[in-house]
């Protein structure tokens, strides 16, 4: 998945790199290193399409702050910028967004998983979401029909909360009054 490089990129260097090559979704780097996402499947694009349209109205209408999706860059240093899947900004922490990205964690980050990129996803970049101070994570497994959600615990670890499939409820103190469940996440 990594691309072979010579020597670690800055993110500066990294904006210069093509975004658009045939077959590819993202581009994403981790400590200099740049890795390549391909693109996503149906299952995984209903998620994202239904936890869009659901959290994105709520948001908009509470005026909760602000939800946005791949891609779409999430600057964590110099080195390391990320895309997930949908991110969320509370809206007294949107002075984080800039013209170009988000600098610095987003108050939640939602990954949807992919068949092969699984361990990408829950251990290279859960690494990165620990370290730059994300707080809440949801991780969406279209295969399982699954939702995982962690939470920061008051030693700074990102922990599993809660896991959700069926008619379970999600529910996040980031979104008050959201009626959602793992089914409807799913739902064709």
């Amino acid at each position: 998945m990594a691309t072979t490089a010579h020597r670690k990129l800055t993110y500066d260097e990294f904006q210069e790199l093509p975004r658009e090559e045939a077959g590819q979704r993202q581009l994403e780097l981790i400590d200099g290193e740049v890795f390549v996402t391909p693109a996503p499947k149906t299952k995984h694009q209903i998620a994202a399409a239904n936890l869009h349209l659901a959290l994105g109205n709520l948001v908009r209408e509470r005026k909760l702050g602000l939800l946005l999706f791949a891609p779409y860059d999430v600057v964590f240093s110099e080195w390391t910028a990320l895309e997930p899947d949908l991110l969320f900004i509370r809206q007294d922490r949107l002075s984080i967004i800039t013209e170009a990205n988000v600098q610095g964690a987003p108050d939640l980050v939602i990954e949807i998983l992919s068949p092969g990129r699984r361990s990408y996803d829950r251990v290279k970049k859960l690494v990165v979401y620990e370290a730059g101070g994300v707080p809440e994570i949801w991780y969406v497994d279209p295969a399982e029909e699954n939702i995982e959600i962690l939470n920061r615990s008051p030693e700074g670890r990102l922990a599993v909360t809660a896991k959700l499939s069926g008619n379970d409820a999600v529910v996040s103190a980031l979104f008050p009054g959201l009626v959602l469940t793992a089914r409807d996440v799913f739902a064709i």
